[in-house]
């Protein structure tokens, strides 16, 4: 029963000792310009006061003024150590008289040289190395101590810290990027007339990926930043608003309000709003808030930012009224035709394809297989995929009718390095790499038209790729 009514008090001496040993052992890192261990440290003050607690002793830990004190005069050994511990156990058996024949004067000048090096370093060299805003933190800390002792002085100059950060870290963008649907695209090949549409209308696609805490300090700069795009009169009217959690690393509860706001505000200017990537711990928030409402269908949470930005082309493509994207054919001829207006041979090329009806599930491709055929695809969707270690899929890109998969392996001549899967009941055409050998010698015409056709495709990939990484760069 006494020990529990001083539970408090110890308590205080825990949380006191543990706060003046880490920052014990920081200020001794700097002091000795070398790394300090931790982990063995804490072990190594443990165990002590275990042993010490036999005997009776108070609670002990490293300190910064009697280390900072051998080690400024030049006292490097572990002797240092074993001496200070056989003069504290020579007085615990002896008594406190033996130190009546230390002059006072030496340990009077030894502690005035310690904290005069001390105020010296901090008060006065410290100018030159800390910014303004620090250096006044400095001494009001040492202020609060004179005026109101120790332990005040730690709490103050906390507390203080803590405001400055808050201040510090509300100024630091939590946007990492800001993109729009011209520039990043979905994982997604579609044919050259939804690429078209896309082009045109992308820019009604806000992608804003943010990164780090979002508190209130924060979530204000998302606010701010929807605003402006809204009031800018030279791009077309915003229609979609993607958030990207990957990189946040937690949300405040203070920033649903904001959130709230944020919802206000596209929902009163029409705005659908997606949420990529949000981890568990911030759906329960958001749910615990209100903010998650199933028959809201202005506000969705989609998996990845790959899945959000397809899910919004997709609402274009359907509000262009484009056909339904399930059932959406682009005929092998009707492909080439586009690409060369005029051309009149067209089904010189399709003799040498194997046309295919594949259903939902099935594997057009293994990883590791060889490079045998490449597929274009007339109807349905595939989608190349990749397992990772801990048995997760992972979709790198799906291919719509009007799109080709596999070129790169045949023309290479590499393994497979994904798999390739029909996500819905598809139509393609394989060419097999024994028929593209046929093709370059019988009809060289027709071949050349061929490969002319994939460059095109890939440049454009490529074109589109390194804009996205100029965006993600700037």
């Amino acid at each position: 029963m006494a020990l529990l009514g001083q539970v408090d008090k110890i308590a205080t001496i825990l949380m006191l000792c543990l706060v003046a040993l880490l920052l014990n052992l920081s200020a001794l890192e700097v002091a000795m310009r070398r790394d300090i261990d931790m982990n063995r440290e804490l072990i190594t003050a443990g165990f002590a006061n275990l042993a010490g607690g036999l005997g009776a002793s108070p609670i002990g830990y490293q300190t910064l003024g009697m280390s900072a004190l051998a080690h400024r005069l030049g006292a490097r050994s572990h002797l240092v150590n074993v001496i200070a511990g056989a003069t504290c156990g020579t007085a615990l058996f002896f008594g406190s008289a033996l130190f009546a024949y230390v002059p006072k004067i030496v340990l009077g000048g030894m502690l005035l040289y310690l904290g005069l090096s001390f105020l010296v370093e901090w008060l006065i060299d410290s100018r030159r190395i800390l910014p303004i805003i620090d250096y006044l933190l400095v001494w009001v800390i040492l202020g609060v101590i004179v005026a109101a002792g120790f332990l005040q002085g730690i709490v103050a100059g906390i507390f203080i810290a803590a405001i400055l950060f808050v201040i510090a870290y509300s100024r630091v963008s939590i946007i990492s990027n800001m993109l729009n649907g011209q520039i990043f695209h979905s994982n997604v090949d579609r044919p050259k007339a939804h690429r078209d549409l896309l082009n045109e209308h992308g820019a009604e696609i806000h992608i804003l990926r943010l990164q780090g805490f979002i508190f209130f300090g924060t979530i204000q700069v998302i606010l701010n930043q929807v605003r402006q795009r809204l009031a800018d009169k030279n791009r077309p009217k915003l229609g979609y608003l993607v958030l990207d959690f990957q990189r946040v690393t937690r949300l405040d509860s203070s920033a649903v309000f904001g959130i709230a706001r944020l919802k206000q505000l596209t929902h009163a200017n029409g705005i659908l709003m997606v949420w990529t990537q949000v981890s568990p711990a911030i759906q329960g928030q958001l749910v615990r808030g209100g903010l998650v409402d199933k028959t809201d269908d202005s506000f969705v949470i989609l998996p990845t930012l790959d899945h959000g930005v397809e899910w919004c082309e997709n609402k274009i493509l359907a509000r262009q009224g484009s056909p339904d994207l399930a059932v959406f054919i682009e005929r092998l001829g009707s492909q080439l035709k586009l690409a060369f207006p005029g051309l009149k041979a067209v089904n010189e090329l399709t003799k040498y394809l194997e046309r295919r009806a594949i259903p939902e599930g099935e594997y057009l491709m293994h990883q590791g297989d060889p490079p045998t055929y490449m597929y274009f695809v007339e109807q349905g969707m595939v989608t190349v995929q990749l397992q990772t270690d801990d048995g997760q899929i992972v979709r790198l890109r799906s291919m719509r009718g009007g799109t080709m998969v596999g070129e790169m392996g045949l023309y290479m001549g590499t393994s497979r390095t994904a798999d390739v899967i029909a996500s819905r009941p598809s139509v393609v055409y394989r060419l097999s790499a024994e028929a593209l050998e046929t093709m370059r010698k019988q009809d060289p015409k027709v071949a050349a038209l061929l490969h002319e056709w994939i460059a095109r495709l890939l440049a454009e990939r490529l074109a589109a790729n390194n804009r996205m990484i100029e965006a993600l760069m700037d």
